[in-house]
């Protein structure tokens, strides 16, 4: 039912003062019997969103995601939209600010001092942005859908087209509406929908007569000077306005800001959605970004039900938000881990994690749960967490599983604090990390390939990150269990100009070294021990081909927030291109090829010197991009590079700051033991930010 307020000489932001109707509807439970959301339409829609006819039917509703049963959902028309018989002629004395502010006096006319939610699309959307900085403290979820903040040059744009339209065309309102859709959709949906089909009745094209239906079917329902006011507001959607007030409302605000954007959005694009969760995140750790992923474009928040509803449900839904309590000392919080990959360092993680279990949990009150153990073929799950028998322990076992098998037991059994473990070589295992991240998993990795991959998808990787809160430590990446990652990071963060890094990266190629310079022992025989002691990959031509020490100074270089790509390393691959291409059981069979070359090369250094295979990062390391070497070289036994032993791993960092006197850092670079321990590490890190 249509109820109305009065609110008398309203001074807009332009000075002018205006008697105001305000209409609204409720639906779901009575005013003040129930938590109240606010529900703010789109340009040319109406108060009516939910029961006959309501435009978000699918999601307000009994036994909804905004369910009606819970929540009374309250809708204001805004004023001059023409639903109520109140129009608005002299549209240009409003923006959107204004009827924030109108919307705030009617809830205050409602006795309305707290909303649970105030949720909009699009216009709607801006509207909702614009009260929250007004009143910081009006609602404890704020949800822009489609929408943003301000208005873009190019949105800007386009209502500038609209409007001369709207001024000179013969139909206006019809004409308008034409070019809108333009806006609204993709190319790529016009496409999918309409493949140059033809009506056979007005023998036009398809989408040439649904355009003309949707430009007849608004004429008939929206007046002329309703469309230009939502146009004006459209266009003045702007909490930037003050840049001071921005930040410093939103900042102490404790509003959950939930931003909703859609991937192929043309009027309130993804991007500007991204850019402002970027801004906002380094003030309010309150904010998240969800994105909806079509190919409709802005309209898409009105057809993809399924995946809006996947979003908002956590945030209506009771039960899907509630956490399980645990009773312990202090406070018990319990991880849950999922293991990829359990080889050499996954297997021994495992025991890590299982023998350290009850220290752990006394020290530092972690409850560690490894809900999931996986390799390429196979999924163990459990229940109540595997324990030293893991491999007999009765589970839920399936072959050629997806991430989807994992995600769906972890969202079954209500687990928190989810982190997934990468102990894989594997490519196509990284590429499901977004998907992981989306499902609320932080990441620890000792694979490296998701950190030496193309740059859109280092950065795109860091930015589904940043939108989900949630956190990615790979230490063991490079130096095995070195605290090198941690330390270069913190150098750089504060400001400290490094200039170089070189050494031996590779604790496999040290330990190859290091035998084969002291010892008699053919280079065959001295790879094929290092396979044994599990010093190497899995293939040791991973480490031979230098494609390791190369990935190691790439990851070290985008730490430097360094653009270099992989294909630009200057890497010497020690094996011949012919044993590369065979199988890994021929190239092994084959390895004693490779003994009268590096025995030349061995016996053609200068005295005292020793083999080692260094990696470095040099040039202007303040540019977008670094030089990066990776090359076998002869060095003095007594310097700090010949002196490595065993399969220790080097590595110096020179700064600015130090001059000439490099930071050192050395100790164990390879075997499964260190890395499965560096692994751990991570893991309890990731554990206290939880």
């Amino acid at each position: 039912m249509l109820n109305k307020l009065e609110i008398k000489h309203y001074t807009t932001l332009n000075g002018k003062k205006h008697d105001i109707q305000l209409s609204y509807e409720i639906f779901g439970q009575p005013l003040h019997s129930a938590p109240t959301i606010l529900v703010n339409h789109a340009l040319t829609g109406n108060s009516n969103v939910a029961g006959d006819n309501g435009w978000w039917l699918d999601i307000i509703g009994k036994d909804k995601c905004i369910d009606t049963n819970a929540y009374t959902i309250l809708a204001f028309n805004i004023p001059g939209n023409g639903y109520d018989d109140f129009l608005i002629t002299n549209y240009k004395d409003f923006v959107a600010a204004d009827i924030a502010q109108i919307f705030l006096k009617g809830l205050d006319a409602l006795k309305i001092t707290r909303l649970f939610a105030i949720i909009g699309g699009s216009l709607g959307g801006g509207i909702a942005w614009e009260m929250a900085v007004i009143n910081p403290n009006i609602a404890e979820h704020l949800i822009p859908v489609a929408s943003d903040w301000k208005a873009t040059d190019w949105l800007i744009a386009n209502c500038q087209i609209q409007e001369q339209i709207l001024n000179n065309s013969n139909q206006p309102v019809h004409d308008a509406r034409m070019h809108a859709m333009l806006c609204y959709r993709t190319p790529e949906s016009f496409k999918e929908r309409f493949r140059r089909g033809t009506n056979k009745e007005s023998r036009v094209f398809e989408v040439e007569s649904w355009l003309m239906h949707h430009g007849k079917k608004l004429q008939q329902r929206f007046q002329l000077s309703a469309y230009k006011l939502m146009n004006q507001l459209l266009k003045t959607i702007d909490v930037t306005r003050n840049e001071k007030q921005r930040f410093e409302t939103l900042q102490k605000s404790n509003t959950k800001i939930h931003i909703i954007g859609v991937d192929s959005d043309l009027f309130f694009t993804a991007e500007e959605n991204k850019e402002t969760f970027r801004l906002l995140v380094k003030t309010n750790k309150n904010v998240v970004y969800r994105e909806i992923t079509s190919l409709h474009g802005h309209d898409a928040f009105l057809m993809e039900f399924n995946q809006l509803e996947a979003l908002l449900r956590p945030i209506f839904n009771p039960k899907a938000t509630a956490k399980p309590l645990w009773q312990g000392i202090g406070a018990i919080k319990k991880v849950n881990l999922a293991v990829f990959g359990h080889g050499n360092v996954g297997y021994e993680l495992i025991n890590q994690i299982i023998t350290s279990h009850k220290k752990i949990y006394k020290r530092r009150g972690f409850d560690i749960n490894i809900f999931a153990v996986a390799n390429s073929k196979k999924l163990y799950l459990y229940k109540n967490g595997i324990s030293k028998d893991w491999k007999n322990k009765h589970c839920q076992f399936r072959e050629n599983y997806q991430l989807a098998d994992v995600i769906s037991f972890a969202n079954q059994h209500q687990l928190e604090n989810l982190i997934a473990l990468d102990n894989t070589a594997s490519t196509d295992f990284v590429k499901g990390y977004v998907q992981l991240v989306e499902a609320g998993f932080n990441l620890v990795s000792s694979n490296k390939i998701a950190n030496t991959l193309g740059m859109n998808f280092y950065q795109e990787l860091r930015l589904q990150l940043e939108r989900f809160g949630k956190h990615y430590l790979y230490e063991t990446n490079v130096g095995a269990g070195l605290p090198l990652i941690d330390t270069i990071k913190l150098l750089h963060l504060s400001g400290e100009n490094i200039t170089k890094i070189k050494g031996v990266f590779s604790g496999s190629l040290s330990y190859i070294f290091n035998i084969f310079s002291e010892t008699d022992v053919p280079f065959s025989q001295v790879i094929l021990k290092a396979v044994e002691s599990n010093f190497t990959e899995p293939d040791p031509r991973e480490d031979l081909s230098g494609n390791d020490v190369g990935r190691k100074l790439l990851i070290l270089a985008r730490e430097l927030d360094l653009h270099n790509e992989f294909s630009e390393i200057a890497i010497e691959n020690l094996i011949s291109e012919e044993l590369c291409v065979i199988s890994k059981k021929d190239f092994l069979i084959k390895l004693d090829s490779l003994d009268s070359i590096y025995e030349k090369i061995k016996n053609n250094q200068k005295p005292n010197h020793v083999l080692r295979y260094v990696g470095e990062l040099h040039g202007d390391l303040q540019k977008e991009k670094g030089i990066l070497d990776a090359k076998l070289v002869s060095v003095p036994k007594n310097s700090s590079l010949g002196q490595v032993s065993e399969s220790d791993s080097i590595i110096e960092i020179y700064t600015e700051s130090y001059g000439e006197n490099p930071i050192v850092i050395q100790g164990a670079g390879a075997g499964a033991t260190v890395t499965a321990r560096g692994v751990f590490g991570d893991i309890l890190r990731i554990a206290e930010k939880l």
